[in-house]
């Protein structure tokens, strides 16, 4: 749930704080943004994700992701696994969809940077 959470904040320092300074910067960052805004409802994982996660979590407290653990009787091994129970990503181990979240954020963020270079 914080993750999520602080995927979505990135967001709103983007462009409540980051835009105060240089004028290049808050030009590239409303650009961006407005491009994003546009493309709705892609890209799925910011959209589907970064947004619809955190306003669930946040707004309704309903979490979709869930925790379970499978247990081999034979070696009496356990394999915890995390899934996403609900919505677009449903099957997928949450961490997964998490770490391709912060890509996204990634490859956005550089993008600002060189548009306001």
């Amino acid at each position: 749930m914080t993750a999520v959470t602080l995927l979505r904040a990135v967001e709103h320092v983007l462009r409540k704080v980051d835009t105060r300074g240089d004028p290049k910067l808050r030009k590239a960052i409303n650009d961006r943004w407005d491009q994003l805004l546009a493309s709705k409802p892609h890209p799925p994982i910011f959209w589907e994700f970064i947004v619809e996660e955190r306003n669930l979590i946040l707004k309704e407290y309903e979490v979709r992701a869930g925790q379970g653990a499978t247990v081999n009787l034979g070696t009496g091994t356990v394999i915890n696994h995390y899934l996403i129970n609900d919505g677009p990503f449903k099957g997928r181990e949450q961490r997964e969809v998490l770490r391709e979240a912060i890509a996204w954020w990634e490859s956005y963020l550089a993008g600002v940077e060189r548009d306001a270079a």
